[in-house]
């Protein structure tokens, strides 16, 4: 169900929640709707309870007091994708984001959340979860105003998990890097690639594209 670009007061919120809640939907989109704080509140509990696979709430102006409403929804088993990029949400999204991430049954595939700034420790409790899970295979950080040491947990945490893209950060690449991070690893951990000595590694490494946090154990970058 897609009512995105429209005005979405709190009365329509109540009814469109209503619906929510009656019928099995999948795909609920209610980006540009000008939702505030109050009028998020009863979509978001129909959320956390719902079917819903994948809620899109990008560029509506939630605010920090909107927050705990749309953190409730991580809640949710069923949920897939989620977006809330340019909502203004309270960094401390971040922390609920990364407590669902860290969860084995967390079932998140796809996360927007350009614009969302947070700070050192909310990266930290991110880098942490983005470590060990191995649900996520998107997350979106652009437009943050958050510097480059503010990042690096979460650059260091995409040693450890070879399935998650990441974009926005500095020093990451718009591209994302996962796909080669699995075919390189798996390279260096295969029989050859136990045996061969560092230099012919080292080469394989260069000619495929090396980059710092791409850079195998065993090796250091130059």
């Amino acid at each position: 169900m897609c009512v995105c670009n429209n005005n979405v007061a709190k009365e329509g919120a109540v009814a469109l929640a209503a619906v929510m809640q009656s019928c099995p939907l999948s795909h609920i989109d209610i980006s540009d709707c000008q939702l505030n704080a109050a009028s998020v509140a009863p979509i978001c509990s129909a959320a956390k309870e719902g079917q819903a696979r994948s809620l899109i709430l990008a560029r509506n102006r939630i605010g920090e007091e909107g927050t705990g409403h749309v953190e409730s929804v991580l809640q949710n088993g069923n949920l897939r994708e989620l977006s809330v990029s340019n909502t203004a949400l309270a960094a401390s999204f971040t922390v609920a984001l990364a407590a669902a991430l860290a969860k084995s049954s967390c079932s998140l595939t796809k996360v927007w959340m350009n614009g969302i700034d947070f700070g050192h420790s909310e990266a930290e409790a991110l880098a942490a979860a983005l470590a060990g899970n191995v649900t996520l295979k998107r997350l979106e950080l652009n437009r943050l105003n958050s510097g480059t040491a503010v990042h690096q947990p979460i650059i260091a945490a995409l040693k450890r998990n070879l399935t998650c893209d990441v974009f926005g950060l500095a020093g990451v690449g718009k591209d994302g890097w996962a796909e080669q991070r699995q075919r390189l690893r798996a390279f260096e951990e295969s029989d050859f690639g136990r045996i061969a000595p560092d230099d012919v590694i080292n080469l394989i490494w260069k000619e495929m594209g090396s980059h710092p946090f791409l850079m195998p154990r065993r090796l250091k970058p130059e």
